[in-house]
């Protein structure tokens, strides 16, 4: 009996070993499948030129819009490995959270802009991306929650599909999206409609920046906001906001 206890304890020691190391094949295989995808949508980067076709369109875009529509922009962040498309699906909330640019299933999502946004009106336009643990996606923007590094990097630039866009980082916020929370609802400022909206904005971030940049948001700012899970909390987020420069 008791080597049949020693025969038992090794069939399942090395079932749950071959199960962990499939799971890992499996983790590293999609990080490899998604940086393949991500290498080759920057061969149909869009360049910086301004030139703009009849229909308002950069004509930069085209090559990307022709193999999906929902193309909104092109974000990079010099410096971080934050340089990729960005998606807009209005009418269908979410759809880029689990699908890549092709709209296969991927853990990994796509960037994508709230659906409540408009990129050539609203005051403030929201991108989300997954914070993966390789890196990948949004994973970098947890770098800004070092003061040096943020000194360093500045700078965000937000093509989009209608025009270049540079801006540069105001506030690197800590919050909480749990319901019922009295952290301020960033995901709802999107629409200025008088300036109070914008200085009710510009106060959370100032009580609430993880440290000061030396920046703020004025009357007048167009904002950007980069969104994703942070893990200080169970609905951790990390929002970097930045202001547009040009």
């Amino acid at each position: 009996m008791k080597m049949d206890w020693r025969l038992t304890v090794r069939v399942i020691s090395a079932f749950v070993f071959a199960l962990a190391l499939g799971v890992l094949s499996w983790l590293l295989y999609q990080s490899w499948e998604n940086r393949q995808l991500n290498r080759e949508l920057q061969s149909h980067r869009p360049g910086e030129t301004a030139d703009i076709g009849t229909d308002g369109i950069l004509n930069s875009f085209r090559d990307l819009l022709s193999q999906n529509s929902d193309t909104i922009g092109w974000l990079t962040i010099d410096g971080t490995t934050i340089d990729y498309v960005v998606m807009h699906a209005p009418d269908e909330p979410d759809k880029y959270l689990h699908r890549d640019f092709y709209g296969n299933e991927s853990r990994y999502g796509t960037l994508f802009v709230a659906e409540e946004c408009d990129v050539q009106t609203s005051d403030n336009i929201i991108i989300y991306g997954h914070h993966m643990r390789d890196g990948s996606m949004f994973g970098a923007l947890a770098q800004y929650e070092s003061a040096d590094f943020c000194a360093e990097h500045p700078n965000v630039r937000f093509d989009t599909i209608y025009g270049p866009g540079q801006y540069e980082v105001v506030a690197v916020v800590r919050t909480d999206v749990t319901e019922g929370s009295s952290a301020f609802p960033y995901f709802s400022y999107t629409q200025a409609n008088d300036p109070e909206a914008l200085a009710e904005y510009a106060d959370y971030l100032t009580q609430n920046r993880i440290y000061d940049t030396g920046r703020s948001l004025r009357a007048g700012d167009r904002v950007l906001t980069l969104s994703t899970c942070n893990y200080h909390t169970a609905n951790g987020r990390l929002i970097v906001v930045c202001r547009k420069t040009a």
